[in-house]
């Protein structure tokens, strides 16, 4: 404390009843008029909620992450500007692609070019849905499209495509 500086940890504490409790604890020393400490002024916080939704988040997504990288479908995130934001490891044995390889391809790239035209016309539809207000978190699009392998050959493929959303409804990907 004689460095004067806040001292910002977390630790768990047990109630009167005798649950445990995770606080974030904020201290600082408290000098007198001629700097000397005197003692320390702290702000204990209850995180207990905080930490379980961490944590919960934490294993949903381990969850997730686990169904994705084991599925034998290929599944796939792009942002609104048609990005790849991820490729699951399942794309390589459908297109020969290693996920890294596929990532840093484009959409272009990707379809064949009529299948491209397709799912942009898709895409256009679906944000013109959205943007009157129609859409809907569970609002998917199923249509057949042709992917181009790493050989160079084409692979016909039923893609099913819906927005991913942010907690206020709005589509990011």
């Amino acid at each position: 404390l004689s460095g004067g500086r806040l001292i910002n940890y977390e630790h768990r504490l047990r109630r009167k009843d005798g649950t445990i409790i995770t606080v974030s604890n904020n201290s600082r020393p408290l000098k007198d008029v001629h700097g000397n400490v005197v003692g320390m002024l702290s702000t204990l916080i209850d995180i207990t909620d905080r930490k379980r939704a961490q944590e919960a988040l934490r294993e949903s997504e381990t969850h997730y992450r686990l169904l994705a990288e084991n599925a034998t479908d290929v599944i796939w995130t792009v942002d609104m500007d048609m990005r790849l934001t991820y490729i699951s490891p399942s794309v390589t044995k459908l297109l020969g692609f290693t996920a890294e390889e596929a990532m840093a391809r484009t959409m272009q790239q990707a379809f064949t070019p009529e299948a491209f035209e397709k799912a942009m016309q898709l895409f256009a539809e679906e944000m013109t849905i959205e943007s009157e207000g129609h859409g809907g978190p569970t609002r998917s699009r199923i249509l057949e499209l042709e992917l181009v392998r790493k050989d160079g050959n084409t692979v016909p493929v039923e893609a099913n495509f819906c927005f991913l959303c942010d907690p206020t409804g709005k589509a990011i990907g």
